[in-house]
C-alpha cells in the first residue's frame, strides 16, 4: 500500500519510472530518511542567538581590523569632525576640555532613519543631537561581553539628518569609535 501511494506522488513529480523500480523496502527507507533529514534540519537544539553578542562580535572585528579612519574632535558643535562612515573605526583625539579632562564634538550624517548603534573603546558619556539642537535619547550599556575592546555602547533611534555627538571621555586624550547603520549591507 505504501508503495503505491509513493508511486502514485512520484508520479506526480515525474519520477514514477525511478520509484516503480524501488520495492517497499526501499521506499519505506527513503521515506524514513527523508522524514529524519527534514526533523534533524528543523531540530531546535535549544541554543538561542544574542543578537547584541553578534553586532558586538562583528563591531570588535572593526576595532582590530577596520577599516580606520582619524580626526580630531571639534572643541564646539560649530567645529565638530565629520566621522560620517559605518562600519569604521574612528580614531579620535579629543580636546583638551580643562581640569584634566578631554572632549569634543564630531558629526555623522545619516541616510535612513533606524535605531543606530555607537560603540565606544571606553566608558564615556555621550550626548546625541539632531541638526536643531534637540536632544536625542540614548540607551547606554557598559562593556561587552562578547568584545573586551567596547567599552561603552549607546542605541539611539536616528531620522534622516546630521547629527552631532559630544563625546565626554574624563582623562583620555583619544577614542575608538564604530557605528553601525543597520539598513546598510557591510561589504568586506
Amino acid at each position: 500500500m505504501l508503495h503505491r501511494t509513493i508511486n502514485k506522488y512520484a508520479k506526480d513529480i515525474g519520477m514514477g519510472v525511478f520509484m516503480l523500480q524501488m520495492n517497499k523496502r526501499t521506499a519505506r527507507l527513503a521515506l524514513v530518511l527523508g522524514a529524519c533529514v527534514a526533523w534533524a534540519a528543523c531540530a531546535d537544539d535549544g541554543e538561542t542567538v544574542d543578537p547584541d553578542a553578534v553586532l558586538e562580535a562583528d563591531v570588535c572585528e572593526h576595532f582590530e581590523q577596520g577599516p580606520f579612519g582619524s580626526a580630531t574632535a571639534g572643541v564646539d558643535a560649530a567645529s565638530a569632525a565629520d566621522i560620517t562612515g559605518t562600519h569604521t573605526r574612528w580614531d579620535l583625539t579629543l580636546a583638551d576640555t580643562g581640569g584634566g579632562a578631554f572632549g569634543g564634538y564630531a558629526t555623522i550624517a545619516v541616510d535612513a532613519a533606524a535605531a543606530y548603534r555607537i560603540y565606544v573603546n571606553a566608558d564615556v558619556e555621550l550626548a546625541i543631537r539632531d541638526a536643531t539642537g534637540a536632544a536625542v535619547a540614548a540607551t547606554k550599556k557598559t562593556g561587552s561581553d562578547a568584545c573586551p575592546t567596547i567599552g561603552a555602547s549607546f542605541v539611539a533611534t536616528l531620522g534622516v539628518g546630521t547629527y552631532t555627538l559630544a563625546i565626554s571621555a574624563g582623562s583620555a586624550t583619544t577614542v575608538q569609535l564604530v557605528y553601525l547603520d543597520p539598513n546598510a549591507e557591510e561589504h568586506e
